[in-house]
C-alpha cells in the first residue's frame, strides 16, 4: 500500500500544482493520487471518532489496482517505452472495475465492520488501520479536518 505525504507546515502542498515530485520515486502516477489515497483514509477514521456512538460507520475502502483512466499509459506523462515494459506487468495485475467494486460493496453489507477502519480485498487491512491509528494519536487527523475546512471557506468566499 502506498500512502501519500501530509504537509502540514506547507499549505501550498495541498495544491496539485504546487506538489513536487514524490521523493520515494512513484512517478506512474500523480502525486495526489496517493496524496487523495491517504487523506480519504485519515478523514474516515477521523469521522468515525467524531460520530461514535452515533448509528454510523465511516471506512477507508482500497479497491486494489483497477484499470482505470488513473493508470490509463496515454493519459500520464509515463515515456512510451516504459509503458511499453510496464504492459505485461499492468495486465496481469490490474483488475477490472467491477472487480474493485466487490471491496466497496462487502464493506457496504457486511455486519461488524470496525468504523474508522481500513478495507480491501473485502477484509480488513489491520497494517493501514494500525498506521492510521497512529496518525489520529499524532493529531494528523484533526489537522487535517481544519485545513480542509479552511480550504473550503477560502473557495466559498471567493
Amino acid at each position: 500500500m502506498s500512502w501519500g505525504i501530509l504537509d502540514f507546515s506547507n499549505p501550498d502542498s495541498f495544491i496539485y500544482e504546487a506538489r513536487e515530485k514524490d521523493p520515494n520515486g512513484r512517478d506512474f502516477l500523480p502525486p495526489a493520487y496517493f496524496d487523495s489515497k491517504l487523506a480519504g483514509a485519515l478523514l474516515s477514521r477521523e469521522l468515525a471518532d467524531r460520530y461514535k456512538g452515533e448509528k454510523i460507520t465511516f471506512f477507508a475502502i482500497c479497491p486494489g489496482f483497477c484499470k482505470t483512466e488513473a493508470t490509463d499509459g496515454s493519459k500520464t506523462k509515463i515515456p512510451w517505452m516504459k509503458q511499453m515494459a510496464m504492459a505485461p506487468f499492468l495486465f496481469a495485475m490490474q483488475r477490472s472495475g467491477w472487480r474493485g467494486a466487490c471491496n466497496i460493496t462487502y464493506a457496504s453489507t457486511a455486519q461488524g465492520l470496525e468504523s474508522g477502519s481500513f478495507y480491501t480485498e473485502c477484509k480488513l487491512a489491520r497494517k493501514q488501520t494500525d498506521e492510521i491509528e497512529k496518525m489520529i494519536r499524532d493529531g494528523d487527523g484533526k489537522k487535517l479536518w481544519e485545513t480542509s475546512e479552511s480550504c473550503v471557506s477560502k473557495a466559498l468566499n471567493k
